[in-house]
C-alpha cells in the first residue's frame, strides 16, 4: 500500500476550521460574565492615534444626543459632566475587555418614543440586556437581522420625517440650511460618525463665511433722542451733517482687517469706484478697484468707529487701525473710537506699550458721547478761527 501525500494547505485549512468550530462552540456554550482583569497597558503606544480618534467621535456623538435630547425636553446639560461620566464608564468597562462606550442613536431614539424620561431607563435596559447575554441569548440566534433593522427603521420614522423642515430653514438662512442639508444626507446615506464629522466641516465652513462677510452700516440720530440707528433700514434715522458713524460687527484680525480697510472707506466715500471700461465684446464693465477721492475733505470731517460690536482685535488688526488714522489725519478728518469693550481697550493698550507706531486715539464710551465731543471741538476751532479773523 502506498502512502498519500498529506498536502500542508489542506491541513492548515482543516485546522484553522476545527479552532473556529472550536471556538464557536466554546463562545455559544459560554454564558457567564468576564472575569475582570487589567487591560494590557503594553498596547498603548500602538493604538495611540486610534483611541484618539474614537474618544473624539464617541464624545461628539454623545454630547449630539444629548443636546438633541435636551432641547426637546427644555432642560441644560453640562458637558463636563458627560465627559467624566463617559471616561468613567470606559475606564470600568476596560477591565471586562467592553468595547469604547458611546450614545447609541437609534437606542436612544426608541427610549424617547416609548416615553423614558429618567435614568432608570437605562437601568432596566442594561438589566434586560445582561440577561439576553446569559440566558435569551442563544433564543435570537437563527432571527433575521432584517426584522431588528425593521425595528429600528421604525422607530426612526420620526427623525427621517424632519426632512420637511428644510423649507422652514432655507427661508431663514441658506447657509444654515445647507449645513443641516449635508449633516442629514451624509449621517444617512454613510453613517453616523462620519455625518457628525461632515456636518462640523460644514459648520466650520460656514462660521468662516460669516466672519468674510461682516454686518456693516453708516448709523444716523433719531431726531432729540440719543439713539443712532441704520440708516438704510430706520428712516427715522439721519446722518449728521460732516460725521460718518461706521458701524462694524465681527472681530478685526489678520484675516479681516482688509475688508474693514476697504468697507469702511467705502461706506464713507473715502474711496468711490473706478470708471466703467469696455471689455474685449465693447460691453460696459465697472472695475472693482477703487480709486481715492480727493475732495472728501470737504465733506466729511469726522469718522467715529462704532465698536460696540467689535467682539475681538489682534496686532495685524491694530495695525490697520494705525494706517485708517494716518490716512485720515493726511485728509483732515478726526477718527473716533465709540463703544470699544474692556478686552478691546486693554489690546489696544499693550500694543501701544510694544510698539513705537501707536493708536492714538480718542475712545469714548458710547456714540453720542463722541458726537457731542467732536461737536464742541468744532465749535471751539469755530471760535479761535472767528477771532483770528477778527483781529
Amino acid at each position: 500500500m502506498h502512502n498519500r501525500g498529506v498536502n500542508p494547505e489542506m491541513t492548515a485549512d482543516r485546522k484553522s476550521h476545527d479552532d473556529c468550530e472550536n471556538h464557536s462552540k466554546y463562545s455559544s456554550s459560554q454564558r457567564r460574565l468576564p472575569v475582570p482583569q487589567v487591560p494590557p497597558v503594553e498596547l498603548l503606544p500602538s493604538i495611540a492615534i486610534d483611541v484618539f480618534t474614537i474618544t473624539i467621535v464617541t464624545y461628539t456623538i454623545t454630547m449630539s444626543m444629548a443636546l438633541i435630547f435636551a432641547s426637546k425636553e427644555k432642560y441644560e446639560i453640562d458637558a463636563n459632566q458627560e465627559l467624566l461620566a463617559l471616561g468613567a464608564s470606559n475606564v470600568f468597562g476596560s477591565f471586562f475587555c467592553c468595547a469604547p462606550f458611546c450614545a447609541s442613536l437609534s437606542r436612544s431614539y426608541i427610549q424617547y418614543q416609548a416615553g423614558s424620561k429618567t435614568c432608570v431607563t437605562s437601568v432596566v435596559s442594561a438589566l434586560l440586556i445582561l440577561c439576553v447575554l446569559l440566558w435569551v441569548g442563544p433564543f435570537f440566534e437563527q432571527l433575521p437581522r432584517c426584522v431588528l433593522a425593521g425595528i429600528i427603521v421604525v422607530s426612526l420614522k420620526g427623525m427621517f420625517v424632519q426632512v420637511k423642515e428644510l423649507p422652514k430653514f432655507w427661508k431663514l438662512s441658506k447657509l444654515d440650511a445647507v449645513v443641516w442639508l449635508v449633516t442629514f444626507l451624509v449621517t444617512v446615506l454613510v453613517n453616523i460618525d462620519i455625518g457628525l464629522g461632515a456636518g462640523l466641516a460644514a459648520s466650520v465652513g460656514a462660521l468662516f463665511c460669516r466672519a468674510q462677510k461682516p454686518y456693516t452700516c453708516l448709523l444716523g440720530r433719531v431726531l432729540n433722542t440719543d439713539l443712532y440707528l441704520d440708516i438704510k433700514r430706520y428712516r427715522a434715522a439721519e446722518e449728521l451733517p460732516g460725521i460718518k458713524i461706521f458701524h462694524y460687527c465681527g472681530g478685526l484680525n489678520f484675516a479681516s482687517k482688509n475688508l474693514f480697510r476697504s468697507t469702511l472707506f467705502r461706506k464713507i466715500g473715502y474711496m468711490k469706484p473706478a470708471e466703467l471700461s469696455h471689455d474685449e465684446d465693447n460691453n460696459l464693465t465697472r472695475s472693482e478697484s477703487y480709486e481715492w477721492d480727493p475732495t472728501i475733505g470737504s465733506r466729511v470731517h469726522c469718522v467715529i468707529v462704532d465698536a460696540s460690536a467689535l467682539s475681538y482685535v489682534d496686532a495685524p488688526g491694530i495695525k490697520t487701525l494705525v494706517s485708517i488714522h494716518h490716512e485720515l489725519v493726511a485728509s483732515n478728518i478726526t477718527l473716533l473710537l465709540a463703544g470699544a469693550n474692556g478686552p478691546v481697550l486693554e489690546m489696544i493698550e499693550r500694543y501701544n506699550s510694544l510698539e513705537t507706531d501707536r493708536l492714538q486715539l480718542d475712545t469714548f464710551p458710547t456714540v453720542h458721547d463722541a458726537v457731542v465731543y467732536y461737536k464742541v471741538l468744532e465749535a471751539k476751532r469755530h471760535d479761535v478761527t472767528t477771532t483770528v479773523t477778527m483781529t
